[in-house]
């Protein structure tokens, strides 16, 4: 759901951002998991993103794109 949410080219964004605060934590884990413009999204809510355990595992198994995800988690 949220890799198909991000691939939306017209209103992604809006809808990760719904996707964020209405399933908080299994979208911020999905999105760790995904690519790094959908955890970019995770910048533009501010410290909204609850950053947890499940959260930190997701972003560390996440070959692609891991050390990015995980810097900004950091930053978070």
């Amino acid at each position: 759901m949220v890799e198909a949410a991000a691939g939306n080219s017209r209103s992604g964004k809006e809808v990760m951002a719904l996707l964020l605060k209405q399933r908080g934590e299994e979208a911020v884990i999905a999105a760790a998991q995904s690519g790094k413009e959908v955890t970019a999204l995770f910048e533009q809510q501010g410290g909204e993103v609850k950053v947890t355990e499940e959260v930190v595992k997701a972003a560390a198994g996440n070959r692609g794109n891991g050390k990015d995800i995980m810097t900004l988690l950091l930053n978070q």
